[in-house]
């Protein structure tokens, strides 16, 4: 048997990113995932190899690179590609809830719990793909895709970016609001809109290209 391929290296991932093509598959996805024909960029990264590296800055970039984001549209896309990555691999792809966020004890488990997923080659195997895709008139899809459970199996997204912090049915008043599952509202606020493909476990964010009050 042929050893494995190294995982690729932040400069590879940014090269494939900024080329003509704008497409990357790491060897070693398992299950091997489909890229579609038609993106601005497409790229799949093996879990393990996702965690290790500062994914979001890279293809925050290479967008920039391609469509010249202004600042303000840039930190959007920043912040909410790193809520929907750490959605993606954390609870779609190593299965592991937000339960243990919520003390310093429980994030040190949480820790363990990583480590033990990412050494897990089932679990450390799955790809997460990011994919861009241009939006007449002048926006931007930028879609997230896990090959777990699906970070939000109910299937439907909060109506708005307060509802995950709303309390479930037969909570106490007064309760406060759990510590996790603020990641939704967050990318709400950054996104005009997204939504929640459960058959394919794709977080789909749509953002205007132009800035806020912009012509």
């Amino acid at each position: 048997m042929s050893p494995a391929a190294p995982p690729p290296e932040e400069a590879e991932i940014l090269a494939a990113l900024l080329a003509p093509a704008g497409r990357l598959v790491e060897p070693g996805c398992d299950p091997a995932p489909t890229l579609p024909e038609q993106a601005l960029l497409a790229l799949a990264l093996r879990t393990i190899t996702a965690w290790r590296l500062p994914l979001t800055p890279l293809v925050t970039e290479a967008l920039h690179h391609r469509m010249g984001l202004g600042q303000e549209r840039r930190l959007d896309i920043h912040i909410a590609l790193q809520e929907a990555l750490t959605n993606a691999l954390l609870h779609g792809n190593l299965g592991l809830g937000s339960e243990l966020r919520g003390s310093f004890a429980g994030l040190g488990l949480l820790q363990e719990k990583i480590e033990t997923g990412l050494s897990d080659p089932l679990r450390a195997n799955r790809p997460v793909v990011v994919v861009a895709r241009p939006a007449p008139p002048a926006h931007l899809w930028l879609e997230v895709r896990d090959y777990g459970q699906g970070f939000f199996p109910s299937g439907a997204l909060p109506e708005g970016p307060a509802a995950p912090h709303a309390p479930r049915p037969g909570t106490p008043l007064g309760t406060p609001p759990p510590p996790h599952g603020r990641g939704l509202g967050l990318i709400r606020c950054l996104t005009e809109s997204c939504e929640w493909r459960q058959e394919s476990r794709t977080l789909a964010m749509l953002f205007p290209l132009a800035e806020a009050g912009g012509a």
